[in-house]
Protein backbone atom coordinates (compact mmCIF):
# COMPACT_ATOMS: atom_id res chain seq x y z
CA UNK A 1 0.00 0.00 0.00
CA UNK A 2 1.35 3.36 -1.17
CA UNK A 3 1.38 6.04 1.29
CA UNK A 4 0.49 9.68 -0.27
CA UNK A 5 0.91 12.94 2.28
CA UNK A 6 -0.48 16.02 1.56
CA UNK A 7 0.72 18.68 3.22
CA UNK A 8 2.93 21.72 3.22
CA UNK A 9 6.37 21.61 4.68
CA UNK A 10 6.71 24.05 7.84
CA UNK A 11 2.64 24.18 8.08
CA UNK A 12 1.27 22.06 11.29
CA UNK A 13 2.43 18.94 12.22
CA UNK A 14 0.79 15.11 10.40
CA UNK A 15 -1.17 14.96 14.28
CA UNK A 16 -4.33 16.56 12.79
CA UNK A 17 -3.89 15.26 9.48
CA UNK A 18 -7.09 13.51 7.83
CA UNK A 19 -6.47 10.42 6.28
CA UNK A 20 -8.80 8.29 3.27
CA UNK A 21 -8.53 5.27 1.84
CA UNK A 22 -8.40 5.38 -2.39
CA UNK A 23 -9.11 2.19 -4.61
CA UNK A 24 -7.09 2.45 -7.19
CA UNK A 25 -7.78 0.41 -10.49
CA UNK A 26 -5.47 -0.51 -13.12
CA UNK A 27 -7.48 -1.53 -16.51
CA UNK A 28 -6.09 -3.67 -19.24
CA UNK A 29 -5.76 -0.49 -21.82
CA UNK A 30 -3.22 1.03 -19.55
CA UNK A 31 -6.01 3.12 -18.14
CA UNK A 32 -5.90 3.66 -14.40
CA UNK A 33 -9.31 4.63 -12.38
CA UNK A 34 -9.32 5.82 -8.86
CA UNK A 35 -12.35 6.62 -6.36
CA UNK A 36 -14.37 4.44 -4.27
CA UNK A 37 -15.44 0.62 -5.31
CA UNK A 38 -19.16 1.00 -4.32
CA UNK A 39 -20.11 -3.31 -5.47
CA UNK A 40 -18.10 -5.87 -6.35
CA UNK A 41 -19.22 -8.93 -8.08
CA UNK A 42 -16.97 -11.93 -7.80
CA UNK A 43 -15.68 -12.79 -11.00
CA UNK A 44 -18.00 -10.76 -13.39
CA UNK A 45 -18.14 -6.84 -12.13
CA UNK A 46 -16.73 -3.96 -10.11
CA UNK A 47 -19.04 -0.43 -9.82
CA UNK A 48 -16.47 2.64 -8.78
CA UNK A 49 -17.43 5.88 -7.73
CA UNK A 50 -14.54 8.05 -8.96
CA UNK A 51 -12.70 10.97 -7.47
CA UNK A 52 -13.55 13.03 -10.91
CA UNK A 53 -17.27 13.92 -10.52
CA UNK A 54 -18.59 11.08 -8.24
CA UNK A 55 -19.77 9.35 -11.62
CA UNK A 56 -20.34 5.57 -11.29
CA UNK A 57 -18.46 3.48 -13.76
CA UNK A 58 -18.88 -0.72 -13.82
CA UNK A 59 -16.21 -2.52 -15.76
CA UNK A 60 -16.17 -5.75 -15.98
CA UNK A 61 -13.39 -8.39 -14.26
CA UNK A 62 -12.09 -9.17 -18.09
CA UNK A 63 -11.20 -5.07 -18.18
CA UNK A 64 -9.00 -4.99 -14.50
CA UNK A 65 -5.46 -5.60 -14.33
CA UNK A 66 -5.13 -4.96 -10.47
CA UNK A 67 -6.56 -3.58 -8.08
CA UNK A 68 -4.91 -1.20 -5.01
CA UNK A 69 -5.73 0.50 -2.11
CA UNK A 70 -3.89 3.91 -1.25
CA UNK A 71 -3.65 5.80 1.92
CA UNK A 72 -4.57 9.64 1.22
CA UNK A 73 -3.16 12.12 4.40
CA UNK A 74 -4.22 15.79 3.69
CA UNK A 75 -4.84 18.90 6.21
CA UNK A 76 -8.14 19.98 4.11
CA UNK A 77 -9.46 19.27 0.83
CA UNK A 78 -7.80 22.46 -0.97
CA UNK A 79 -4.66 20.92 -0.23
CA UNK A 80 -5.11 17.61 -0.94
CA UNK A 81 -6.62 18.33 -4.43
CA UNK A 82 -3.46 20.89 -5.21
CA UNK A 83 -1.28 17.59 -4.87
CA UNK A 84 -3.59 15.69 -6.54
CA UNK A 85 -3.24 18.03 -9.83
CA UNK A 86 0.60 17.77 -9.87
CA UNK A 87 3.29 19.39 -8.91
CA UNK A 88 2.50 23.35 -7.97
CA UNK A 89 4.82 26.34 -7.77
CA UNK A 90 4.41 29.59 -5.44
CA UNK A 91 2.71 32.39 -7.72
CA UNK A 92 2.33 30.31 -11.06
CA UNK A 93 -1.63 29.61 -12.19
CA UNK A 94 -3.59 26.84 -10.78
CA UNK A 95 -4.06 23.77 -13.33
CA UNK A 96 -7.17 23.67 -14.65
Amino acid sequence: MDVVCCDFIGIGSNASAKTKMIDVVHLTDGSVVTGEIVEKIPNETIEIKTTDGGKLVTYPFDQIEKMDQVEVKFKSRTIATLFAAGPVSIGAPLPL
